[in-house]
């Protein structure tokens, strides 16, 4: 028997195939490797900004809240329709696209408040919120649970959650890059119904309600029947942005 070491020639046909191949495609690569980058570089843009306009749009949100609450409380009403117009209007949606830097104008921003306004009767949400409220103010003075203390918080909770709706809605549109898509009423009220279910059992509630309580109990008088509190809210402060895109037009609810 004889044994022997051989090193055979090494069979790199195939590896040589491949890098012939990358080699004429490392352009390519190279430029969806920039892309990628830039991408996620535009997302964490965006979502730093997202998060400073949130922080602008709340206080609008909170203010209009207590605005609305203020008026269906002065002058409650027993037209579940109308507390639905009064708690979500087109100053709310005006101001937040001006925020998020999706303006809208004010005959546009009426209009998505209509059809959002129909989509949430539609949806049984006044009605929800007020079986909420009427719950969580048992556990209050039973003198509260009159008038429009009821209404009041309705409006205040869905003026809120209305707000905090939109808000996800337009960064959303702003983290896809859709902010020149037309505005979807439909969108909003699922958003708005999801977050109404969310904060059935929340502190949020208890909070508002407490909050609520407080403000009506110290309202001198209410309002001269058939007036209507004015929504006067200061002008957005906008947020400063490499491009600006406007919303052309709007989707029919």
């Amino acid at each position: 028997m004889v044994e022997r070491l051989e090193t055979p020639v090494p069979d790199v046909t195939a590896l040589a195939q491949v890098l012939d191949q990358w080699v004429t495609e490392i352009p390519h690569l190279v430029a969806q490797t920039v892309m990628r980058q830039t991408l996620q570089l535009r997302q964490d843009l965006q979502t730093a900004l997202n998060q400073l306009r949130r922080d602008r749009a709340r206080p609008l949100v909170e203010q209009l809240q207590w605005t609305a609450a203020a008026t269906a409380f002065a002058s409650p009403v027993p037209s579940l329709d109308l507390l639905a117009t009064v708690a979500i209007n087109g100053q709310l949606v005006m101001d937040l696209s001006q925020v998020y830097e999706q303006p809208l104008n004010l005959e546009q921003a009426k209009t998505a408040a209509g059809a959002l306004a129909e989509l949430v009767v539609k949806l049984g949400l006044v009605e929800a919120s007020t079986q909420l409220l009427t719950t969580a103010l048992k556990s209050h003075a039973a003198t509260f649970v009159v008038g429009g203390t009821v209404q009041g918080l309705s409006a205040a909770y869905l003026t809120h959650m209305t707000g905090e709706s939109l808000m996800a809605y337009f960064e959303t549109r702003a983290l896809r890059g859709e902010a020149a898509a037309p505005v979807s009423a439909t969108a909003i009220a699922q958003a708005l119904q999801g977050l109404v279910q969310k904060t059935q059992q929340s502190d949020f509630l208890k909070g508002l309600v407490q909050q609520g309580i407080q403000r009506f109990s110290s309202t001198p008088k209410p309002l001269p029947q058939g007036t209507t509190a004015a929504l006067d809210l200061p002008a957005a402060a906008p947020v400063p942005m490499a491009q600006s895109e406007a919303v052309p037009s709007l989707e029919s609810p």
